[in-house]
């Protein structure tokens, strides 16, 4: 069964499901997949908690503003926004950690 997407909607289209938010990292966990190893990040937007993987451009803006002890992310916060991947040509989630 498909979901109820916008008919302009493509399949890999994360607008249909994704709304640009603010969120504290509750916690960060390492998974092995058949993909290899991958971070899940645990957050929460106030009202919601969510997992997200982490793709190497939130890793890479998470280590930059925080520190590589990811550890250390947890209850940092950082706007979630939809930007496009120009690699792979789809969206992709990134944080953009809250600094100031």
């Amino acid at each position: 069964m498909k979901a109820n997407t916008p008919a302009n909607a493509e399949d890999d289209d994360l607008s249909v499901a994704f709304k640009e938010c603010e969120v504290t990292i509750l916690a960060i966990d390492d998974l092995k997949t058949s993909f290899g190893d991958k971070v899940i990040a645990t957050v929460s937007d106030g009202s919601n908690e969510f997992q997200i993987f982490l793709n190497a451009t939130s890793q890479k803006k998470l280590i930059e503003a925080y520190g590589d002890d990811d550890k250390a992310w947890i209850g940092m916060t950082a706007d979630l926004s939809l930007e496009k991947n120009e690699k792979f040509k789809n969206d992709m989630i990134v944080f953009n950690p809250q600094t100031a």
